[in-house]
């Protein structure tokens, strides 16, 4: 039985444009066949399979650690994250509050300056005469009909009536105590 030569598989495209003279040879056999060569290439194919696993392997654990690193900066930021919403709502609370403190106090403003205003109102219309000094009231006390001195007629002897001594010193120290307490509200009031 005679053997057919190999099959030339690079002569069945030879219209392409490239010379293939050199491969004409009938002879010769280009076929991969098991010979000196063949064993080492195999070994190196091997050898470098065998370190692009490990490469590959080498490069999986360090992923695996980053992964580890990026998913632990990860649980660190979302914790930052958390104790900086609970500031921001305790912060919102504390405003609220101050809110509600602020609206107490100018209400109580707006309380006091109407007392002030009423206060004014009321010194204003006790002054209307401008011979009144301070705040309404002069010194002399206004004089009472029956108190007053009058001149009295018996048996043609003329007598002066003097004025009642308890009288003159009650209502003097009333006056003045008076304008002192006036004082003391018109300061407090403005």
């Amino acid at each position: 039985m005679e053997e057919e030569p190999a099959p030339k598989a690079l002569m069945a495209i030879d219209g392409i444009g490239w010379d293939w003279s050199n491969m004409a040879n009938e002879e010769e056999n280009h076929a991969l066949v098991a010979d000196d060569e063949a064993p080492t290439e195999f070994a190196l194919m091997a050898k470098s399979s065998s370190s692009s696993e490990n490469e590959v392997e080498a490069r999986l654990v360090e992923f695996k650690t980053q992964e580890i690193k990026f998913y632990e900066k990860i649980r660190g930021l979302e914790f930052d994250v958390e104790v900086k919403n609970n500031k921001i709502e305790h912060l919102m609370n504390e405003l609220e509050q101050v809110k509600k403190e602020k609206d107490g106090l100018d209400s109580k403003l707006t309380g006091f300056e109407s007392a002030s205003k009423d206060l004014d109102t009321l010194l204003g219309s006790q002054r209307t005469n401008k011979n009144k000094d301070g705040l309404g009231y002069t010194d002399v006390p206004p004089s009472c009909s029956t108190d007053s001195p009058t001149v009295i007629k018996t048996n043609k002897v003329e007598t002066a009536r003097k004025p009642s001594v308890k009288y003159a010193e009650m209502a003097i120290p009333r006056i003045t105590l008076m304008i002192k307490d006036i004082r003391i509200v018109v300061a407090l009031g403005t």
